[in-house]
């Protein structure tokens, strides 16, 4: 029988940790542990951990790929599942994880959509649609054998074999709080290991970029992640189709004859995002435009 620790990165997260853990204690199938990876939150985050009987491991480097990595040594069965500490697993989740690994003794990793039912506001609303458009999420299972984002798997909602992780190399500190999960999958991709999509495995995000500055930051950091990604991955490159967008959408957030909020939030999405292309290039050495 396979067992299965579940991987918890947190930090602050005492409104929301409750609500992952009591999910996953509640599911048709718990898991037979639960790390979470704290890293020195000032509030009730660990109290509210140990509460539900988790195991709490401080993490000093304090960014999620060490709390990833801790998670994975620490943990004491076959399969390590992950998600986040503001996000709610389905109540099967963890019983459809069981079961991809359970039919394929090949298998080497599992994962599936991260979605936002019920938004609180009209920008994290397109926050939400902006992560799933990168990601690419299919609609039907998909064994995944190239480097690309569609298939890959978020960190919120993926689950390996725990030898295997840790053939590879574990998740790297480089990338911190940045797209740690996709270097390791395409990484596991380059090794060939088996790795399979599953579109019923759901876990819902409650804390998607919900204000300008939010999403400005958000932004920034997804246009690092893929500057990171670039330069262990894929070397240099310009993307040109994405300033096109940018000026489309310029024309029509200044179009007095439109109404839609939504290509002024698209102005400042992509912008972000190019500056943080622009950043991460200087920073890391490589052109990632």
């Amino acid at each position: 029988m396979i067992k299965c620790s579940v991987v918890i990165p947190a930090f602050n997260s005492a409104e929301t940790i409750g609500r992952t853990l009591a999910a996953l204690l509640a599911a048709t199938r718990v898991p037979d542990e639960i790390i979470v990876v704290d890293g020195y939150s000032s509030d009730k985050t660990v109290e509210i951990a140990e509460q539900f009987g988790a195991l709490v491991i401080l993490n000093e480097k304090r960014h999620v790929a060490a709390a990833r990595q801790l998670g994975t040594i620490n943990a004491k069965y076959d399969v390590v599942a992950f998600t986040d500490s503001d996000c709610i697993p389905e109540n099967d989740w963890l019983e459809r994880i069981y079961n991809n690994f359970q039919q394929d003794s090949l298998l080497c990793g599992t994962g599936g959509k991260v979605v936002l039912s019920r938004p609180r506001n009209d920008i994290q609303h397109f926050s939400a649609q902006i992560f799933e458009t990168i990601m690419q999420f299919p609609q039907e299972r998909l064994f995944v054998s190239e480097k690309k984002m569609q298939g890959a798997f978020p960190g919120a909602n993926c689950a390996f074999k725990r030898e295997s992780i840790i053939n590879a190399g574990g998740f790297r500190d480089f990338f911190s709080n940045h797209a740690e999960e996709i270097d390791l999958f395409w990484r596991l991709s380059d090794m060939g290991e088996k790795l399979l999509f599953d579109p019923e495995i759901v876990v819902e995000h409650l804390d998607y970029a919900d204000s300008i500055k939010r999403l400005i930051i958000a932004n920034f950091n997804y246009g690092i992640a893929g500057t990171k990604l670039a330069k262990f991955h894929f070397g240099n490159q310009i993307d040109l189709k994405l300033y096109k967008v940018l000026l489309k959408s310029i024309f029509f957030a200044i179009n007095p004859f439109s109404s839609n909020k939504s290509e002024i939030f698209r102005v400042i999405q992509i912008s972000s995002f190019i500056t943080g292309k622009i950043y991460g290039s200087i920073r890391y050495k490589i052109i990632n435009l």
